[in-house]
C-alpha cells in the first residue's frame, strides 16, 4: 500500500517496517468485517426483539381480554370460578352436585 491510510502521514507509513504495515492493514480488514457482523447482529436483534414482543402479547390473550373463543384458552387457563353473590334475593339451591333434589 503506497498510500497512508487515514490519519497517518507520508512520512510515518514510509518509515513503517512492512511487517507493521501488514498487521496493520490486517487489523483494519478485520475491523471492517466485525463492523458489518454487529450490524448485521443489530438488525437480527431488532426483529427478534418484535418477535418477542408479538409472542409476549399473544400469550397475554385469552378469552377474558379478547374476542377469542373460551375453547382456544388452551388446558393451562382456568375458567372464572363462579360463585353464589347474594345478592339475587334468592336462597342458594339445595341441589347436590348430581343434582339430585332431596
Amino acid at each position: 500500500m503506497t498510500t497512508p491510510p487515514a490519519g497517518i502521514s507520508e512520512a510515518d507509513w514510509a518509515a513503517t517496517p512492512v511487517g507493521v504495515k501488514a498487521g496493520f492493514l490486517e487489523l483494519v480488514s478485520q475491523c471492517q468485517r466485525q463492523q458489518q457482523e454487529i450490524e448485521q447482529l443489530r438488525i437480527q436483534l431488532t426483529a427478534l426483539a418484535t418477535e418477542l414482543a408479538h409472542l409476549r402479547e399473544r400469550i397475554g390473550r385469552s378469552s377474558r381480554n379478547s374476542s377469542k373463543p373460551p375453547s382456544s384458552d388452551g388446558q393451562g387457563f382456568k375458567p372464572p370460578e363462579l360463585r353464589w353473590s347474594g345478592f339475587s334475593g334468592q336462597a342458594p339451591s339445595l341441589t347436590s352436585e348430581a343434582g339430585y333434589r332431596p
